[in-house]
């Protein structure tokens, strides 16, 4: 582990540098060209290689955003999830029975809602086998009612 941490960390290390280097060079040059140019800046300028001094100002800033972009890029999860394959086996392997146990757990979630898809369709079918039931108790309620009624009826001595 010690390995693959060290080599990750100077991996970033040397990714953090030529980055921040880089954007430091473009923004300084940036910079240069904004401002006036003192004679120091011009000498300095005119001794630069022909690439440097055919550069306006709109092309620094678009490098400078080429090069956030790829910093971004190479800095992202996914990359460095990549650097720790490379490096480590071990890695690998703590990767894979990760990826293993989520795979047990979405097969359990699938079963479990298979599950339930069962018992779903068991309390339709016996909710349409008690409904006619359900209906004669409440016409033989009906029933029992009338006669309660009348039986009430009769026993006060009126009649109905």
């Amino acid at each position: 582990m010690r390995n693959i941490s060290k080599s990750h960390c100077w991996a970033n290390i040397w990714l953090t540098l030529c980055s921040d280097t880089l954007q430091d060079f473009l923004s300084q040059r940036l910079t240069e060209m904004k401002e006036e140019a003192d004679i120091l800046s011009i000498n300095q300028f005119q001794t630069a290689p022909a690439i440097v001094q055919s550069q306006d100002e709109a092309k620094v800033v678009t490098m400078m955003s080429v090069v956030r972009d790829l910093v971004q890029r190479l800095t992202n999860v996914k990359m460095r999830h990549l650097f720790m394959i490379h490096a480590s086996p071990r890695y690998i392997d703590r990767v894979t029975e990760l990826l293993q146990q989520k795979l047990r757990q979405a097969e359990a979630v699938g079963e479990k809602q298979h599950l339930m898809v069962q018992k779903r369709q068991q309390s339709l079918e016996e909710q349409a086998a008690l409904e006619p039931k359900l209906d004669l108790l409440v016409q033989r309620t009906k029933e029992l009612r009338k006669l309660a009624s009348y039986l009430f009826w009769c026993m006060c001595g009126l009649k109905v």
